[in-house]
């Protein structure tokens, strides 16, 4: 059987769209969190927020950046409108509209990682990492869901 991997390029490019829309996430929920007024859901904010943080740093190895905040907006960058829209709301407060809009978001951030995840030819140590953090995504979107009232 035949495996080709990537080149550097090709892992650098999977790499740095995951962190871009990881810097999306990351800037989503530090405008949530900062205009929430329920305190509780302001910390999930908050811990949404740092995780994005730290998933940054595990795929900054693989990308050819010096630092995270360098990958600008790309050609996914349509995908990620749920974080927009929230910064257009946001002054309501409404949680619930809030809420539906970090939704969005989060399904944008799965798209970016199934997208990734669905490559079979990433090296085994970067694929591993996507798949831990795709699955605390998609437990961060079960954690929002039971946050709405």
């Amino acid at each position: 059987m035949l495996v080709i991997m990537h080149t550097h390029s090709e892992v650098v490019t999977i790499a740095n769209e995951v962190i871009e829309t990881l810097n999306e996430r990351e800037s989503g929920y530090r405008i949530a969190a900062e205009h929430i007024k329920d305190a509780s859901v302001g910390g999930v904010f908050s811990d949404f927020m740092s995780q994005s943080t730290k998933f940054t740093s595990e795929l900054m190895p693989y990308s050819d950046e010096a630092s995270p905040k360098e990958i600008g907006k790309g050609p996914l960058a349509s995908i990620y409108q749920g974080w927009m829209n929230l910064k257009e709301k946001i002054s309501g407060g409404n949680i619930n509209s809030i809420i539906n809009d970090c939704l969005a978001g989060e399904e944008a951030a799965v798209k970016v990682y199934e997208a990734a995840l669905k490559d079979e030819e990433i090296p085994v140590d970067l694929k591993f990492i996507l798949e831990r953090q795709y699955g605390e995504i998609k437990a961060a979107q079960e954690k929002l869901k039971m946050l709405k009232k």
